[in-house]
């Protein structure tokens, strides 16, 4: 069906940026607390709509999120 192939490929540009990004903020981000504060934004980031959108527990949302 289009609409579940274009929410697949949707979700992995989301996926991409989401594994991409935060690498190239750390390069752009001096200071041991403010990479701390990236690092620590971006696990919520991740880890929200994980935790919104799929039927598993806290504790394997946030086994995900630390893989």
């Amino acid at each position: 069906m289009l609409v579940d192939r274009c929410l697949e490929i949707w979700v992995s540009i989301l996926g991409m940026i989401m594994l991409i990004t935060p690498l190239w903020v750390l390069v752009i981000t001096h200071g041991t607390m403010k990479r701390l504060g990236v690092i620590s934004g971006f696990i919520v980031l991740f880890l929200t709509p994980i935790a919104l959108t799929t039927v598993a527990r806290p504790s394997e949302s946030l086994a995900a999120a630390a893989a």
